[in-house]
């Protein structure tokens, strides 16, 4: 992850928390990350994840409110992304922008503004995740494919939106025990996880951020 706060993308991502079956039906977990940098709260996220969708509403302090829904495959992949971005501490009204991301096999294809038709495809690794900057959620996807792939280490593929289509980087995991460090896009996350990939608490010592979850 790269939760250095900038000017937020119009793409964005995921999710978090699972929880087991209640009667027979999925439930659904839900929490708030908040992201602290230098003392200061600059971020936060609330977070509801079911088996098959996940939904987030990020808020950059002074800068954006970003509201996201993901349709979520099997082995924690996601198939496809909904953005839609609101002036920083409106709740209500139409969005400023929207946009999807779909991703299927070896192809994305992006939808600007949502429900249009999708533009060209291009070419990506299979599995690749969205992910968007500073989104716990989106880094907890990252924690849950590695799970899912198994293993000490694993390298997921992850896009990153931006000018001409975004790009795609190698996300690299390791895991010891109950601990993860995540290499993404230059920037060193060392986080508290469990077995399930979910992010507990982290910090991004060259940048002085600490993420705080809760309830945990």
């Amino acid at each position: 992850m790269n939760p250095a706060i900038r000017s937020a993308p119009a793409l964005a991502a995921a999710g978090i928390l699972a929880a087991g079956p209640v009667g027979g039906q999925t439930s659904t977990e839900s929490g708030t990350f908040i992201l602290v940098q230098d003392g200061r709260v600059v971020a936060t996220e609330t977070f509801s994840r079911s088996a098959d969708r996940l939904e987030t509403i990020l808020e950059v302090v002074s800068q954006v409110r970003m509201a996201t829904t993901a349709t979520l495959g099997e082995a924690a992949t996601v198939e496809r992304l909904e953005v839609r971005v609101y002036p920083t501490g409106r709740q209500d009204g139409e969005p400023l922008q929207t946009s999807a991301a779909v991703l299927r096999g070896e192809e994305l294809r992006l939808e600007e503004p949502i429900g249009t038709p999708a533009g060209p495809p291009r070419a990506i690794p299979r599995a690749t995740l969205p992910y968007l900057d500073p989104s716990p959620s989106h880094t907890e996807q990252i924690l849950r494919r590695a799970r899912a792939v198994g293993g000490d280490t694993a390298t997921i593929q992850v896009w990153m939106p931006g000018p001409g289509g975004g790009r795609v980087v190698g996300a690299r995991v390791r895991f010891e025990g109950t601990a993860a460090t995540l290499h993404l896009d230059g920037v060193r996350m060392d986080i508290e996880t469990d077995d399930r990939g979910r992010l507990l608490a982290a910090t991004v010592p060259g940048q002085q951020i600490s993420i705080i979850r809760e309830p945990r």
